[in-house]
């Protein structure tokens, strides 16, 4: 509907597509001619869109005012299948105009409900994914009350040398852009799935005792408190407090590493012999980051894939369930490529310099790693994003050693 009123308007002299101006010059319902415009300006909002379009009759007395630009038969006839569409959308979906814009509104029951399939299906074809991802985060920054620009998670696997079943495991979790309203749930940045595993800074101290995150190089100023926690809890877990009080509502930025003190037995070794590295959405973000790096050695015997899956407690606890959590939309893995001089995040030029920046902590050559990437615009809130690298065969599949 909204792409056959923009062809209508195209017809319409500019200095004449103003509300005001068009209802003067079409001698037509200015009301009308101003719900037109608005939901002709927005031409993203998909089943939103609903909410600010005139009704049946509006609509179609508007298409009988606008006969004055000299349409011709094709652009009429058009517009009379649209409407009689968006009529029998209208009729299936709820009823009557006023009716489904209530359940759009949130008043009743959601307009999902009242839909049946067809319905629905016609209203998530309106909307390409990238614009539901948007709605939802526009969504849930009111639900939380904090959000970001764009989020990092760098993981580095490394073969432990002098022992191949082993691997030591080092990585970045950044957060820039954070803003957060008063009331918002504690900002909290999860390090490990629980705390029988020790991590340690990379000062060589125990996280839990003292040892210092904090990439000091990639925060802004003035630099905000960690408080760990993780005693009776699963996770080891960083609380991020503001500075000051009042900091809340300034753009905040964060980064913060940490390295396994004990090697993880070699991927191979698991059941089902596959790495998993998650990246949670606990937050909603503009744009996410998740870059995995394997030394040659682990690259060249696995196979890399990506998985979304639904968040639950027991999200973790087995990965022969995932078929129960997995969504069927997931990002287009990346291949990056041996070593990290050319690793780029164009809306972030600084990327690259922190992922040297953790390899140069580690001591570690970064030409003798592999990088894989998961991007996403509008990640969506509360979905768990997965790299995998599937060991089951462990045949060289790929790379070269030397």
């Amino acid at each position: 509907m909204c792409e056959t009123l923009t062809h209508i308007l195209s017809g319409v002299p500019s200095q004449h597509r103003g509300a005001s101006a068009l209802a003067r010059y079409l001698s037509a319902d200015r009301p009308t001619c101003q719900r037109i415009v608005q939901t002709v300006q927005k031409p993203d909002a998909g089943a939103v869109s609903l909410l600010s379009l005139p009704g049946v009759d509006g609509i179609r007395n508007f298409i009988k005012a606008c006969q004055v630009c000299n349409l011709n038969a094709d652009v009429l006839d058009a517009a009379e299948a649209a409407v009689s569409e968006y009529e029998r959308l209208i009729s299936e979906a709820g009823g009557s105009h006023a009716k489904l814009c209530r359940k759009i509104a949130g008043e009743g029951d959601s307009a999902a409900r009242c839909m049946n399939v067809d319905s629905f299906a016609k209203l998530q074809g309106d909307v390409n994914e990238f614009q539901w991802r948007r709605h939802l985060y526009d969504s849930a920054k009111l639900v939380t009350g904090r959000w970001f620009t764009s989020t990092w998670t760098i993981f580095i696997y490394n073969i432990v040398p002098g022992n191949p079943d082993s691997v030591d495991r080092a990585m970045v979790t950044a957060c820039f852009g954070h803003v957060s309203t008063a009331k918002a749930p504690p900002f909290v940045i999860r390090l490990g799935r629980d705390t029988e595993r020790q991590h340690e800074a990379f000062d060589g101290r125990k996280l839990n005792e003292g040892g210092a995150a904090l990439l000091e190089e990639f925060c802004s100023r003035p630099l905000p408190r960690l408080v760990l926690q993780g005693e009776g809890s699963r996770c080891l877990n960083h609380v991020i407090e503001p500075a000051s009080a009042g900091m809340e509502s300034r753009l905040i930025d964060i980064a913060i590493a940490n390295r396994i003190a004990d090697p993880l037995p070699h991927p191979r070794l698991n059941d089902p012999p596959r790495e998993e590295t998650w990246n949670l959405m606990s937050y909603p973000t503009e744009s996410m980051v998740l870059d995995v790096f394997l030394h040659r050695d682990l690259a060249r015997v696995s196979l890399p894939s990506v998985e979304t899956h639904l968040w639950s407690p027991s999200t973790l606890d087995s990965a022969w369930d995932r078929w129960m959590t997995r969504l069927p939309h997931a990002p287009q893995l990346q291949v990056l490529g041996p070593g990290v001089e050319n690793i780029t995040h164009p809306p972030k030029p600084q990327y690259s310099g922190l992922v040297q920046h953790l390899f140069n902590l580690t001591g570690w050559n970064s030409s003798e790693f592999y990088g894989y990437r998961c991007f996403e615009q509008y990640p969506i809130w509360r979905v768990g994003y997965c790299v995998v690298n599937d060991f089951s065969t462990g045949q060289d599949r790929i790379y070269d050693s030397q």
